[in-house]
């Protein structure tokens, strides 16, 4: 059951990161850290997150700033 909680804990987690504001370059790579950091730990748990595609993308596009997400959508051009 342990396992559960803490799986349960890493997905919370990852949605509840904050969205980017202020210094980008030193929030841009928190994000990064964060969701790195919960990734590896559900792999842990015998989750596969990479494989979660499109919801990570959409989680990370949340994440980031108006200005941002633009530049990230310019880059898809």
């Amino acid at each position: 059951m342990e396992s559960i909680s803490q799986w349960w804990t890493d997905v919370r987690e990852l949605f509840e990161l904050d969205v980017l504001q202020g210094d980008l370059a030193i929030k841009l790579r928190y994000l990064f850290d964060a969701l790195l950091g919960h990734m590896r730990a559900l792999e842990a748990l015998n989750q596969k997150p990479e494989t979660w595609g499109a919801l990570l993308i959409h989680l990370i596009s949340t994440k980031l700033d108006k200005k941002t997400l633009q530049e990230v959508g310019s880059w898809q051009s």
